[in-house]
């Protein structure tokens, strides 16, 4: 990794940090996507994207995410869900 990338993801810890949540790699993975992204994600988009993660642990970490007023939940209307960075 570069030194750029570096700088990111220690970017991405402390804002982890700020909003009192442990980072580990999928966490900091999980917010990484959000920020490159700059888009709302389902669970299942972010299941496709992020191979390494199993489904439940991605859908802690939007939960954990959310409580703490990482990203927001945005209904769609079908019963399902897509998630903002805030």
């Amino acid at each position: 990794m570069d030194i750029e990338g570096n700088k990111r993801n220690i970017g991405l810890v402390d804002r982890l940090e700020q909003c009192k949540i442990r980072p580990t790699a999928v966490r900091i993975l999980v917010l990484k996507y959000f920020v490159e992204e700059n888009n709302c994600a389902s669970l299942n988009e972010l299941e496709l994207h992020l191979e390494t993660a199993d489904k439940s642990t991605l859908f802690r970490t939007l939960v954990t995410f959310e409580q703490k007023g990482l990203i927001h939940k945005i209904e769609d209307g079908t019963g399902g869900a897509n998630m903002d960075f805030v």
